[in-house]
C-alpha cells in the first residue's frame, strides 16, 4: 500500500480513509450479520467498556482483572524480537504486556472492527515501544500478507464473529510455519456448576457463553490449554502446522 494525502491507495488502485492515523480498511458495506451488529454495540459502548470489564471481573470472580491479563500473557511462550498480531485488540488493554513480552526489537500490529475502540487503543500505545500499528479492518479478511507474523493473539470476540472459522484460516494464512495462535474466549471451566448464579447471569448478559469454541482447522495442533479469569474463559497454545 502506499499513502496519497490522508488516505492509502492498495496495488488495485482502492482508496481508504484515515482517521486519526488509523487506515480504514473497511466500509459499512464490507460486513454484515453479526459483525455489523456487534461493530455498533462496541462502538457505542467503547467509553465504558474498559470500567465495565473491571468491575463485573472483581464482582464474578474477585479477582484485580488487569493482574489476571498480566498472569496470562507471562503464561505464554513469546520469545523477544520477534513480530505479533493482536485481533480483537479493543481498547488494547493487553497491548503494554504484549509490548513487554516481545521487546522494543519486535513487531507489532492491533486490529479490530469497531472504530471507537481503535481510537483508545491508539491513544493507549502512543508511548509503548514497540508502537503497533494499529488497523481498522475485519478479522476474517486480515489485511496482512502470509506468513507475516510469529504470533497472533486473539482473545475474545471469536464465538461472536459471523464466520469464525473464516477467521482462524485467515490466522493461518498469516502465521509462520510454527508460528503461534494464542486463542481464548469467554467460556465455563467444566466444573463451574451448570445452576450456579454467576452462569445463569453471564448467560444472560453475553451470548458468547451459550456458544461452543470454534472447530480448528487442520493447520492448527493445540498445544496447550488454559481457563483463566478463574474458569469463566479458554486460552489455547496453538501451533501452526503445514498441511
Amino acid at each position: 500500500m502506499r499513502r496519497e494525502g490522508s488516505a492509502l491507495v492498495d496495488a488495485t488502485g482502492r482508496s481508504y480513509p484515515m482517521e486519526r492515523g488509523i487506515p480504514r480498511l473497511v466500509t459499512d458495506g464490507d460486513f454484515s450479520g453479526s459483525d455489523a451488529q456487534w461493530n455498533r454495540f462496541y462502538d457505542l459502548f467503547a467509553p465504558l467498556y474498559e470500567m465495565s470489564e473491571q468491575v463485573f471481573g472483581w464482582a464474578f470472580t474477585g479477582l484485580h482483572w488487569h493482574a489476571e491479563q498480566a498472569r496470562m500473557v507471562a503464561s505464554l511462550d513469546i520469545k523477544p524480537g520477534h513480530s505479533l498480531l493482536e485481533i480483537c485488540t479493543g481498547p488494547g488493554v493487553f497491548q503494554p504486556l504484549l509490548a513487554q513480552a516481545i521487546g522494543t526489537e519486535g513487531r507489532m500490529a492491533a486490529l479490530d472492527l469497531s472504530m471507537g475502540m481503535l481510537r483508545k487503543c491508539a491513544r493507549r500505545t502512543r508511548q509503548q515501544r514497540p508502537v503497533p500499528l494499529v488497523v481498522q479492518a475485519n478479522g476474517d479478511q486480515l489485511p496482512f500478507a502470509d506468513a507475516s507474523f510469529d504470533y497472533v493473539f486473539h482473545f475474545g470476540g471469536i464465538k461472536l464473529f459471523t464466520s469464525p472459522e473464516k477467521a482462524l484460516l485467515e490466522c493461518a494464512r498469516v502465521l509462520r510455519p510454527t508460528g503461534r495462535l494464542f486463542l481464548g474466549d469467554e467460556g465455563f471451566e467444566p466444573t463451574i456448576p451448570k445452576r450456579g448464579w454467576r452462569r445463569q447471569l453471564l448467560v444472560r448478559i453475553n451470548p458468547g457463553f451459550q456458544k461452543a469454541p470454534p472447530e480448528l482447522p487442520n493447520q492448527f495442533k493445540l498445544i496447550e490449554q488454559r481457563q483463566p479469569y478463574d474458569g469463566l474463559a479458554f486460552l489455547w497454545t496453538l501451533e501452526r502446522i503445514e498441511t
